[in-house]
């Protein structure tokens, strides 16, 4: 009677720790997500391309000239998470924010998106008019990327993303 007895504690005990550990996975579990902002300078070879197809008006020096790299990765546990998705309205996400923005001149601009939603990227050649690389990190420092997914619950998980966070 005390086998039996030790083997249902020791079943209601594994069962238990099953149970909880379901639990864990699928209440606390994210998406792995890569954000990667970068600012560059241009090289030369892009320096003499923007002068040949004379997207500013004069030879201003290289030094004035910059390239905005952002990279958005999301790699989801199978089963756990559904329905990520990075979450704006438009398609071109930063071009949209500073291209009203009077100190910084855009050259030129390519985005894409990728696997279901999951891989973004936007390249934007600028010019700096009246303004320096500081300058620049301030004014698209609080540019936000919001990416959002479910759980297996079906609850609505997210997480925001500050360029001013990730620019060194």
């Amino acid at each position: 009677m005390n086998r039996k007895r030790i083997l249902y504690i020791l079943s209601a005990v594994i069962l238990l720790v099953i149970v909880a550990l379901s639990l864990y996975f699928s209440t606390f579990v994210q998406p792995k997500i890569v954000f990667i902002p970068q600012i560059n300078k241009i090289s030369s070879e892009e320096y003499k391309t923007i002068l040949n197809n004379r997207q500013v008006v004069a030879e201003k020096g290289i030094e004035k000239y910059r390239n905005i790299d952002l990279q958005i990765k999301i790699t989801n546990p199978i089963l756990l998470i559904r329905n990520v998705k990075i979450e704006e309205d438009r398609t071109n996400m930063l071009y949209e924010y500073i291209k009203n923005n009077n100190n910084i001149q855009i050259l030129d601009d390519s985005n894409s998106r990728m696997g279901n939603d999951t891989q973004y990227n936007e390249n934007i050649n600028i010019y700096l008019k009246n303004t320096s690389q500081n300058d620049l990190k301030n004014i698209i420092g609080n540019f936000r990327v919001r990416v959002s997914w479910k759980n297996i619950w079906g609850s609505q998980n997210y997480k925001i993303f500050y360029l001013k966070d990730y620019l060194k």
